[in-house]
């Protein structure tokens, strides 16, 4: 059975939802502080391309929000079913991914700001 991963921050509400829930169903999880570890922060990032909490991670399966049946449909399949591959929940209205990798974007080079000849071509009126 996966291990549950849960990525939190400490004033989050919705990290408190999502570790009261974990803690209501007596599923074993991990909880870090992404705000204290920023190899953690980078993780969820990469694997997610998103900034928020709270994120669970249930094997190869991501889970981004504070999102109890997502939780509990990756959970049940996983126990269930140990030795296949994780299950979508993409039928759920908050995001589940599994890592991509992302692909680069090309940006133009940008001139650099100077300051306008006119001093008062910025003032407002």
């Amino acid at each position: 059975m996966s291990q549950i991963i849960l990525y939190t921050t400490p004033l989050c509400a919705w990290c408190d939802k999502t570790r009261a829930f974990l803690k209501e169903k007596k599923y074993h999880f991990i909880e870090i502080d992404v705000l204290e570890d920023r190899q953690a922060y980078d993780h969820v990032v990469q694997n997610t391309h998103q900034l928020s909490v709270p994120v669970c991670q249930i094997g190869e399966q991501w889970i981004v929000g504070f999102n109890p049946e997502a939780i509990t449909r990756l959970h049940e399949h996983d126990k269930a079913n140990p030795s296949t591959s994780p299950i979508s929940a993409s039928s759920s209205p908050h995001q589940v991914s599994t890592p991509k990798k992302k692909a680069k974007k090309k940006t133009a080079k940008r001139e650099p700001l100077t300051k306008p000849s006119n001093p008062n071509a910025f003032r407002r009126w």
